[in-house]
């Protein structure tokens, strides 16, 4: 088992080493990197928005630790309390994301390996816990990848950072590819595959460095 801990305050999520040393996680930085902004969204709609991908981000990991052999049946997530849908329209796009993902992996003849496992990046020093590393066809072989499970609306620059800061984690470096696994509302699910990136690469090892410098003079508080 991982001696890894995830944690988090009110200034983020962080990853406690084995040795107890405290680094960032993988998502601070791309959010560091990228300054995503919402503002244009209205408050009860991101709010949705982020309790539907939620649940169907729960959905699909369950899938994959049923299909692993550590959960006899997945269960949909209830309902968040205050949600402005009905019970049965979130029934609804829970069943839809868990059909996207069993579709998925028939497709891809997926085998998974690990789901949300903890690994640290030990040349830059900050966590991740990727969604599912698993074999699965690409191209006529067989190889081991990592996926992130997204329903959103669309794909931004930071899931694509996200898939380079997964394959740099120490756990990870035996993956040939990354992917994000987009669960669309509405629509069959789409595979998109995120080739390696020498700029993002460079970026995160640069944001790595300056938050674990913030972590070291208490700029930044865990």
């Amino acid at each position: 088992m991982s001696a890894i801990e995830c944690f988090f305050s009110a200034q983020g999520k962080f990853y406690r080493t084995s040795k107890g040393l405290v680094v960032p996680s993988a998502g601070s930085i791309c959010t560091k990197l990228t300054n995503e902004d919402f503002s244009h969204v209205g408050i009860e709609t991101l709010e949705r928005a982020i309790q539907q991908g939620e649940g169907a981000h729960e959905v699909a990991c369950n899938y994959s630790l049923h299909v692993l052999g550590h959960l006899k049946k997945v269960t949909l997530p209830p309902m968040p309390a205050g949600h402005p849908d009905t019970e049965q329209h979130w029934d609804a796009a829970m069943t839809h994301a868990l059909a996207q993902v069993e579709k998925l992996f028939a497709r891809y003849e997926v085998t998974p390996i690990a789901v949300e496992e903890k690994s640290i990046c030990s040349s830059y020093f900050y966590g991740g816990q990727p969604d599912v590393k698993l074999w699965m066809k690409w191209k006529g072989r067989k190889i081991v990848a990592v996926w992130d499970y997204k329903r959103i609306a669309a794909i931004a620059l930071s899931h694509y950072l996200k898939i380079e800061s997964y394959l740099m984690l120490d756990s990870f470096s035996d993956c040939s590819a990354g992917f994000i696994a987009w669960l669309k509302k509405g629509s069959d699910a789409e595979l998109i595959h995120c080739p390696r990136n020498g700029h993002y690469k460079a970026a995160i090892a640069s944001a790595a460095g300056l938050l674990n410098f913030q972590i070291a003079h208490r700029v930044l508080k865990p």
